[in-house]
């Protein structure tokens, strides 16, 4: 086995990558451009017909709604993708009025091409976060299927 430089490097720096049910990779923007502040984009690598990844294509996602990095992140075995917490985020709360570390949670529906906010981890929304975690999304509080 050995390593091999992708034919078609992205434009971006890759921030962390994910294999996802269909065979396709996600890749993460690791910086906006900004100083310690990383990405919201998201990219996916498709391989080619004869499944090779080097010589595969880069497409845009939607990008997700605040920028996370060293964050948490899983693929769910119905192909959605589920990404928590993170630092040097620009999302901003009540407790977190300038944004840095989040405790914030997004569901990606590949499907759809959609970010869609949970409830983060906290009093209420840790249990919601394990049940995702343990068997997809189930939980009653969803704005939407995705």
């Amino acid at each position: 086995m050995s390593w091999s430089k992708l034919t078609k490097r992205p434009n971006f720096v890759i921030g962390g990558t994910l294999l996802l049910t269909d065979g396709s990779v996600i890749a993460f923007e690791a910086f906006s451009g900004e100083a310690v502040r990383p990405g919201r984009r998201v990219f996916q690598l498709y391989p080619d017909e004869l499944g090779n990844y080097v010589t595969g294509s880069w497409s845009a996602l939607q990008s997700m709604h605040c920028s996370r990095q060293w964050f948490t992140s899983t693929v769910l075995a119905d192909a959605r993708l589920f990404v928590a917490g993170g630092e040097y985020s620009d999302a901003r709360t009540t407790t977190n009025p300038k944004g840095a570390d989040t405790n914030t949670c997004e569901l990606y529906g590949p499907v759809t091409d959609e970010w869609i906010d949970l409830v983060p981890p906290g009093h209420h929304g840790f249990r919601r976060c394990i049940l995702l975690c343990a068997c997809g999304w189930k939980s009653t509080n969803r704005k939407r299927n995705l």
